[in-house]
């Protein structure tokens, strides 16, 4: 096979602002190697900036969930004509509806070359809900389907998806790859100035306000913390996702907004400010696929608590650059601030290390040119 870069790419992702957040130094990238690059992707309002950065796009109607069965056939016919239209050497699906979709009428158009972009599983690989595992199970055998064949290229961002993938396919074992994530521009973080090292701590969670994140655990968790620690501030930044299954209910965002004990943020454009004014991250999420906000803490020279779940465990060393819990228990998340309260050294002892972590494993420039090489194998 050819190592020579694709002339025709096709990237299919769910909506147009991930792609923003996740993919947009990887889209230019492309197109600096000369290469014809046609994203595929639903409009939220953010078209445009995508357009303006020389990336041609074909918009699409696509919700995230089910949304009845005449709806899904009009959206998978015309994603199998933008397809069949574009001919691609190359078809990149990012997210689970373009990979079950996309990956559909890539087989059936014979397209040479499918990379399956997988960043994260998704809700219904958290919950415990009879329905969603039974989901879960339907859309892990599409996946095996779709993805048994010599054409597809995988890749996955941690290790625990990657053994789960080789186990599952029975394809070449130099199909898979392993990509720790997106990256961040790392000069976008600059090293803290300084560290407090007193009791009036900034403690921040940064993520969509899914109950799958464990929002409401930190919520609880800074309540149980501020009955002993009255100067500590927790801080929540992040928009609601009304079209993910995990989104939390409206009554339960309207009191994250009144809340005495959290400072809801919403949605924040300048996360490398913000880390800069923060002491200590939190993530306790029930799975990610690799989290780019602990990246992005793990920049700006803040100490993470996360959970010891797939994609969590894969961005954080243990003790070194933060600390390990259990998921689902407010009483783990309260045990690690905690840690950090009785022995404050450790956040600049842990918020160096887990700035030279970054600097070695998250800049996006060598992450975007793993991404690149895939399209090459």
């Amino acid at each position: 096979m050819s190592k020579e870069s694709p002339s025709n790419i096709v990237i299919f992702v769910n909506v147009d602002w991930f792609v923003l957040s996740h993919f947009i130094k990887y889209l230019k990238k492309l197109l600096n190697e000369g290469n014809e690059v046609t994203l595929i992707t639903a409009d939220t309002g953010k078209i445009q900036e995508i357009k303006d950065e020389g990336v041609k796009v074909n918009t699409i109607a696509l919700d995230k969930g089910y949304s009845g069965i005449f709806k899904e056939i009009n959206s998978f016919i015309k994603i199998y004509m933008a397809i069949k239209e574009l001919k691609p050497d190359v078809l990149e699906l990012i997210t689970i509806k373009p990979i079950l979709y996309g990956g559909i009428c890539g087989r059936l158009l014979g397209v040479n070359k499918i990379i399956f972009y997988m960043a994260g599983l998704g809700a219904f690989f958290t919950s415990n809900g009879l329905f969603s595992r039974l989901k879960g199970f339907i859309i892990a055998t599409l996946y095996k389907i779709i993805m048994n064949s010599n054409k597809s290229r995988l890749i996955l961002e941690n290790e625990d998806d990657l053994s789960h993938f080789q186990s599952l396919l029975k394809i070449p074992k130099d199909n898979f790859f392993l990509i720790p994530g997106v990256g961040i521009d790392i000069n976008s973080y600059p090293k803290k100035k300084y560290v407090r090292l007193q009791k009036n701590i900034k403690i921040l969670m940064i993520g969509r306000l899914l109950y799958d994140k464990g929002v409401m655990e930190y919520t609880q968790a800074s309540k149980i913390i501020l009955e002993s620690y009255p100067d500590i501030e927790f801080f929540l930044a992040g928009d609601s996702d009304g079209s993910n299954p995990s989104s939390i209910s409206p009554e339960d965002l309207d009191l994250l907004k009144n809340s005495t004990h959290i400072n809801y943020l919403g949605f924040v454009e300048d996360i490398p400010l913000l880390l800069s004014e923060t002491d200590l991250f939190i993530l306790p999420s029930y799975r990610e696929g690799f989290p780019k906000s602990i990246m992005e803490a793990s920049a700006s020279g803040t100490p993470s608590i996360t959970t010891d779940v797939v994609g969590c465990r894969s961005a954080v060393i243990d003790n070194e650059t933060g600390i390990l819990i259990k998921p689902r228990q407010v009483e783990s998340i309260v045990n690690a601030i905690k840690f950090f309260l009785q022995d404050l050294e450790q956040l600049r002892i842990m918020g160096g290390k887990a700035r030279r972590h970054a600097l070695d494993n998250f800049d996006e420039r060598i992450l975007t040119q793993l991404h690149i090489k895939v399209l090459k194998e």
